[in-house]
């Protein structure tokens, strides 16, 4: 009867032995900051919350454990235990972690001060935990390769939330996953969007880019095809009607539409073809956009210089100042001489209103200018008036003013026409008409000055 009591015992503790299971304990590498103010270290236990876990030394007694403090966290399906030790205190003992169905795991303690070390405690053997996480990835998979990014995202969420550091799953796949699932989805609606605002370069750029991810979507191939069938039909378009505005010699239609297509990144031959035009539009900007210096000749103002800035794309300024070369006779003349003079001024805006051909190699160009402007019409030295005595002699009187001033306000509009220098492909010669009216201040001197005035001016570009 002994024996059969001694068998039994012995196969119940073998049977407790064969069941209980062992843990696998794996030292992790992440750096975990921490200030133990020069004397406390911690252990951080990272495991699955269906573990429940209990920790202690092999010095623990009546009077308290060595754990200082055990500060508990739920990461995702996992718990984080951080236990606080005093080193000094500490060092030399032995941790002790218990889990019901499974052999206690012992860990030597030898930290330093401030030290932190990280261990993940896991079941190499739960086959629910191995399938778990692997079931999920493999679903995720066939979601994605199915194009239905939604269930895809899901499956592998619950993925990560069954991965565990021994359940044979790469978790950077999962998680790349993940983040292609993301991307999928942004270039999609981006596309889509980009697709209504008629940008077929957006839309099949963000195609492309979805089918390198997913090449097996056959929805984002379909799609790709059309976007990029579309984009060359917008390219072929832009060079249609950049070609048709050089025949119309459209210049201002036309850079705009030559923007588009080096825009749009179109062909190798339809880009180098619009960057070539748009140099030379650039020249012939660069060519009439030139400062222009007139000499101006005018009635009673036969010497006159102007001026100004005619630009191809927005307006500009000119100045112009005539007089009567007589001017200069006036500081050096006798009290009994007589002199008329005219001095006028006038400025103003300048306009372009040209036929624009960058093709052509006259490079000739028509601008509109206007202006106020102001006249200035001078008497000078003594004047005498005939007049007749009672007798009926003639007796002369002399005016006694020096100066007699004439004024009027003139407002000017005209047209300058830049035409080729001969033998120069840098410089143009300028031709320029000026119609002037001019409004005396006081009546008695509008025969004097005069209601209108031309004048032609010619001159170069530098």
């Amino acid at each position: 009867m002994k024996k059969i009591i001694l068998f039994l015992v012995s196969a119940l503790i073998c049977s407790i032995t064969v069941k209980a299971q062992m843990l696998t304990v794996k030292q992790m590498p992440d750096l975990v900051a921490f200030n133990g103010e020069g004397k406390y270290a911690i252990i951080i236990i990272l495991a699955h919350n269906s573990y429940d876990l209990k920790f202690s030394t092999n010095q623990d007694g009546p009077d308290g454990s060595l754990i200082e403090n055990i500060d508990q966290k739920q990461i995702g399906n996992q718990i984080e235990s951080t236990l606080t030790f005093e080193c000094k205190a500490a060092n030399g003992a032995t941790l002790r972690i218990d889990c019901p169905g499974y052999n206690r795991f012992t860990l030597p303690i030898n930290l330093s001060p401030n030290e932190a070390v990280k261990y993940y405690i896991d079941d190499p053997e739960d086959p629910e935990t191995k399938a778990c996480s692997e079931k999920y990835r493999l679903l995720g998979e066939k979601y994605f390769l199915s194009a239905v990014y939604d269930k895809a995202k899901d499956a592998f969420k619950e993925s990560l939330k069954c991965w565990t550091v021994t359940s044979g799953v790469d978790s950077s796949l999962i998680n790349k996953r993940l983040s292609d699932i993301d991307s999928l989805n942004y270039y999609l609606q981006t596309a889509e969007f980009a697709d209504k605002k008629y940008d077929y370069k957006k839309s099949s750029e963000c195609y492309d880019a979805a089918f390198i991810i997913n090449p097996d979507d056959r929805s984002i191939v379909n799609k790709r095809r059309e976007s990029f069938q579309k984009y060359d039909q917008v390219c072929k378009e832009q060079r249609s009607k950049a070609e048709l505005l050089l025949k119309r010699k459209d210049g201002k239609s036309l850079k705009p539409v030559l923007e588009k297509v080096i825009e749009l990144n179109c062909s190798d031959v339809d880009v180098n073809w619009a960057k070539d035009k748009m140099l030379d539009i650039e020249r012939w900007k660069n060519l009439q956009s030139r400062h222009t210096l007139t000499y101006e000749y005018a009635k009673g103002a036969s010497l006159g210089f102007s001026s100004g800035n005619y630009n191809v794309d927005n307006s500009s300024g000119y100045f112009t100042l005539r007089f009567n070369p007589n001017l200069f006779d006036a500081f050096r003349m006798d009290d009994t001489d007589i002199l008329q003079t005219e001095l006028n001024v006038s400025f103003g805006f300048t306009l372009p209103v040209y036929i624009y051909d960058i093709e052509s190699s006259s490079n000739t160009g028509l601008w509109l200018f206007f202006g106020p402007g102001g006249t200035v019409l001078a008497n000078i030295g003594q004047k005498y008036i005939t007049d007749n005595n009672e007798g009926g002699e003639p007796i002369q009187k002399v005016n006694t003013s020096r100066y007699n001033y004439h004024y009027a306000v003139s407002p000017e509009i005209g047209l300058l026409l830049k035409i080729p220098l001969p033998g120069s492909e840098s410089h143009q010669i300028a031709l320029r008409y000026t119609f002037q009216y001019r409004y005396a201040i006081q009546k008695a001197d509008v025969d004097l000055i005069g209601k209108i005035r031309h004048v032609f001016g010619v001159g170069f570009t530098f």
